[in-house]
């Protein structure tokens, strides 16, 4: 089982190690929580995610792309949801503006594999900011989270 877990970190890292440069030109990136937080940080996400409100994540961070503008002109939040198969890392995404489908498919294949490897051990907590910054520039780079 350990075995599987590190291979499915392994692939994660290498979606957060190829992508972000995807990304980092465009938006930031940071997480947050709980689900109360990001519906006041951000009240576009409120009614689109009715349907999945009672199944999203309290273990997971909420995922924040912002654009690089001060004040961003736009974010996308990633929100974590769980299947009735149990499967915490569904991926809402929830843009305050119209995005495409390609970087719908990006920001949330990004988003999941971070939140896959924060849960599994192959990043810091959430709940750790400064290690978790740390380990995530590390494996990416300066640009993304600033």
């Amino acid at each position: 089982m350990q075995a599987k877990i590190h291979d499915v970190q392994k692939q994660a890292k290498k979606v957060l190690k190829s992508d972000w440069t995807k990304i980092a030109p465009t938006y930031t990136f940071g997480w947050g929580g709980p689900l109360s937080w990001a519906e006041e940080m951000f009240p576009h996400i409120s009614t689109v995610i009715d349907d999945v409100r009672e199944t999203v994540s309290d273990d997971l961070p909420i995922v924040v792309y912002q654009t690089r503008e001060n004040p961003p002109n736009s974010t996308v939040a990633a929100i974590p949801f769980k299947t009735e198969d149990g499967n915490p890392y569904n991926i809402r995404i929830v843009p305050s503006e119209t995005i495409s489908e390609k970087q719908i498919t990006l920001l949330s294949h990004f988003a999941q594999a971070f939140l896959f490897l924060t849960a599994s051990g192959g990043l810091p907590e959430p709940w750790e900011p400064k290690a978790l910054s740390k380990a995530l520039v590390k494996l990416t780079g300066k640009k993304l989270i600033g």
